[in-house]
């Protein structure tokens, strides 16, 4: 029940190797009879906060049993009405994104909320539910001999979105700057211009105005700005969805923590 709980809130095994969190994750579930949620309404939306804010903290993919069991103690207690959920929330900035390494459970958890939080594919506008789905470079690493400053952030959070499988091998290679401006034209052409503005808000992707050029706008030689606008977005999101004030909060400045799955 954990895990299938986890994958409809984009954490498939493809977008996270941090299983630690699920025992306390099944002990809430195990507990929480239907007469009780109807009772605590909140207490999905807390949980989805309580658990993105556990996978997202340094260390947790190897998490000691003692951090484990509390954890599983506090939520077993928040079922018997006898104590608040705890949550443990790291100081998540636009500098904390842009440091994370793909090696880390944590950027896997940034990509899980991204496709859970997007829901649907930029291509097709296909939801992503039950499909396949992969990170696509969205300034593909190829063009770094067009900008060298793309080499330091092409592996950034910023420059990996969420898309089918099939979305990602159609793309390949080709320049943001060529296909968003013909996602741009096919959408206004539609009337739905708006709509696909929309999603591109929810995958956190900066759009241009009427008054700036699509191809200009995601040129690579923007690339860096592009990335690193990118990076404050999905800080900003991240940070409004843990944003909780009605329990006890904790918030971990780990700026330096790096944890490597390997």
């Amino acid at each position: 029940r954990a895990y299938t709980w986890a994958e409809k809130r984009g954490l498939t095994p493809s977008f996270s190797s941090n299983t630690a969190m699920m025992v306390p994750l099944a002990v809430f579930l195990a507990n929480a009879t239907e007469g009780w949620r109807h009772r605590n309404p909140q207490s999905t939306s807390l949980l989805e906060r309580w658990y993105y804010g556990a996978v997202l903290q340094s260390g947790t993919r190897q998490a000691s049993n003692y951090r484990i069991a509390e954890a599983a103690v506090n939520l077993a207690g928040y079922v018997r009405d006898t104590a608040e959920i705890e949550f443990e929330i790291p100081d998540i900035t636009e500098g904390w994104v842009a440091r994370l390494n793909p090696s880390d459970s944590r950027y896997k958890a940034v990509l899980a909320f991204l496709r859970w939080k997007s829901g649907r594919d930029l291509w097709t506008m296909e939801e992503f539910e039950d499909s396949a789905c992969e990170d696509h470079h969205f300034f593909p690493r190829a063009m770094k001999s067009q900008n060298k400053e793309l080499e330091k952030v092409a592996d950034s959070i910023g420059n990996r979105i969420i898309v089918l499988k099939a979305t990602n091998q159609k793309l390949k290679d080709r320049p943001p700057a060529d296909y968003m401006r013909q996602l741009y034209k096919r959408h206004e052409e539609a009337g739905s211009l708006d709509q696909f503005r929309d999603l591109c808000s929810s995958a956190c992707i900066a759009t241009c105005d009427a008054t700036e050029d699509v191809s200009e706008f995601f040129a690579v030689e923007n690339a860096k700005s592009r990335i690193s606008e990118r990076n404050a977005r999905i800080a900003e999101s991240l940070r409004k969805f843990l944003g909780i004030s009605t329990s006890t909060e904790t918030v971990l400045d780990d700026e330096d923590d790096e944890e490597d799955d390997g």
